[in-house]
């Protein structure tokens, strides 16, 4: 995944043009959408600052290379509507483009259009992003989440919706536990779903441990992105 950053400081009175411009629906998305390999744009508000015009714009891509191809075939429409937000902003600064460590194999495309990736490049992938979620680096796993991405809600039941959600989420629940997930293995299930069976340990704040069992996490892999996520309940315990 290739994430560039831009931060903004708005004109007060132009802050909702501004996120009509720059939110995941507006003017910058959809010319990006026209491209291969646009993987979503987040927009967001500081909290800091006292008349909320401050953003963070986070633009993902599956490659350094489709955000250059990207440049090169739409040059003309890119200039064209940045010249009319010139006016949105009192400042703007790029606070750089990142590129995930992990490498991700050719895709290959499936009867219904979607991308895929070999079994290998969905093993990578997963390694990544539970390394990741046990360091805590929340902005390096949901880069690996689809924008639309549907995912477990494990501490309250049912299922969360967009990547803002899934953050919102790890926030609440690193505030009270600690958890740590470990995969043991892999494997591909009926309707090529990526089936994991996981190592967890989860101790409270204080360092108490609370569980330590094998669980199953479902994954469901689309152009290179985790489209949906699922737990599947432990075994229930032999009795002693």
């Amino acid at each position: 995944m290739y994430v560039i950053l831009w931060q903004f400081v708005v004109h007060p009175e132009k802050v909702n043009a501004f996120i009509a411009a720059y939110a995941p629906e507006g003017a910058w998305a959809q010319l990006f959408r026209r491209a291969d390999g646009f993987a979503g744009t987040e927009l967001l508000r500081s909290t800091d600052s006292e008349d909320g015009a401050q953003f963070l714009t986070i633009d993902r891509w599956q490659t350094a290379e489709h955000f250059t191809q990207f440049q090169m075939q739409f040059a003309t429409q890119y200039r064209t509507l940045d010249t009319q937000c010139e006016g949105l902003s009192l400042k703007e600064r790029k606070l750089g483009a990142f590129a995930s460590e992990l490498r991700v194999g050719n895709p290959v495309q499936d009867e219904r259009g979607r991308w895929e990736i070999a079994m290998e490049d969905e093993i990578e992938l997963l390694n990544f992003v539970y390394n990741r979620f046990n360091a805590r680096d929340m902005e390096a796993v949901l880069a690996a989440l689809h924008e639309d991405v549907v995912w477990a809600n494990g501490m309250e039941g049912g299922h969360l919706e967009g990547r803002d959600a899934v953050r919102n989420y790890w926030i609440r629940q690193w505030a009270t536990v600690d958890p740590h997930v470990e995969p043991v293995g892999f494997s591909k299930g009926p309707e090529g779903e990526v089936v994991v069976e996981v190592h967890q340990v989860v101790h409270d704040t204080n360092g108490a441990l609370l569980l330590d069992q094998k669980v199953g996490h479902i994954f469901k892999i689309e152009d290179g992105a985790i489209r949906r996520f699922d737990i599947r309940d432990p075994p229930p315990q032999q009795p002693q």
